[in-house]
């Protein structure tokens, strides 16, 4: 719809014949490009460019029909001379646009045409990347919505719902329910999955499978939080200490469950091995699971917070 609108001033270029003129306006803050004081066409002051000018002799009829009306008791003397001057109108058939109306064409084109795409295709396998340039998108959109004095609809709809949206991404995900290097019980089953167990300071949830996301202390600036289904102590048992094999694993001495490391949650964690491309950041040059498997566990925990599996485990076990 975006792009209908956007290109929607072409349309009687294409479908009657009409040419097209750009009429430079005024630019303001924040950047929005005024209406120029006279049209190009008809030298007419306050002419809007967007509109189609049919013919030269516009500003003659406009006045024939003000007039006409005033008179609307002689209008069978104004008729004659309004019928005759219509005759003499050359028809023009030209659009006029300003500057704006071409970038925003172009740069509409390329985002939700191309861009967009491209983010979406790069979910799949290079998320890391994708999700960086699908909110590219989505903050050029609202720029280009909110910048525009065409658009005062938009300075109160759109505003504060991204307002919140920057709070919820840089504040609130970030220091509600935070965690910072919590001691990390980590038992590596095998090369391509691991266990993690830290404790909670916040306690069990009223649910199952909540979420908690998780962040390795020293990671780019562009590396985001990964979030995790997790599962929860509530039995109370505690881990014991486990010896590495030479394949990576890890044997534990004994079950007893009596002493060892204190846990409340716990995260079953699959790990990735492919270099990323493209690299986003010196430390990010492999998966970020990849180094929760092979560095020191130190990372910043948030949550738990309810996830979209509590309730699909929930009514599984009904």
């Amino acid at each position: 719809m975006t792009l209908l609108h956007v290109w929607s001033i072409l349309f009687p270029c294409i479908t009657h014949g009409y040419t097209a003129v750009v009429v430079p306006g005024v630019w303001e803050w924040p950047a929005s490009e005024r209406t120029p004081v006279k049209c190009s066409v008809s030298d007419e002051p306050g002419c809007w460019p967007g509109d189609a000018n049919p013919g030269e002799n516009m500003i003659v009829m406009k006045k024939m029909i003000s007039v006409f009306a005033y008179r609307l008791s002689h209008c069978l003397y104004i008729l004659p001379s309004l019928y005759e001057n219509r005759r003499n109108i050359k028809e023009l058939k030209q659009m006029g646009l300003q500057v704006d109306d071409v970038f925003r064409m172009v740069e509409m084109t390329i985002f939700l045409c191309i861009l967009l795409p491209i983010s979406v295709r790069w979910f799949a396998s290079k998320w890391h990347a994708g999700i960086h340039l699908h909110r590219l998108v989505n903050l050029v959109y609202f720029v280009d919505i909110v910048r525009r004095h065409s658009h005062p609809h938009s300075w109160i709809l759109n505003t504060p719902v991204f307002a919140l949206y920057l709070f919820d991404k840089h504040v609130f995900t970030y220091f509600y329910k935070r965690n910072k290097s919590p001691a990390m019980k980590r038992i590596r089953l095998g090369q391509d999955f691991m266990v993690l167990y830290w404790d909670s300071p916040y306690g069990f949830t009223d649910t199952v499978g909540p979420d908690y996301s998780m962040l390795m202390n020293n990671s780019s600036l562009l590396e985001q939080k990964h979030v995790f289904t997790c599962f929860e102590n509530r039995s109370g048992r505690e881990l014991e200490d486990a010896n590495e094999e030479e394949d990576g694993t890890d044997k534990y001495e004994n079950e007893s469950g009596d002493g060892g490391h204190k846990w409340t949650v716990g995260v079953v964690i699959r790990v990735f091995r492919r270099p990323r491309s493209p690299v986003l950041g010196a430390r990010d040059r492999v998966s970020h699971t990849q180094r929760m498997y092979d560095e020191e566990p130190l990372m910043l925990v948030t949550g738990p917070r309810q996830g979209e599996m509590s309730e699909m485990v929930r009514l599984t076990s009904l």
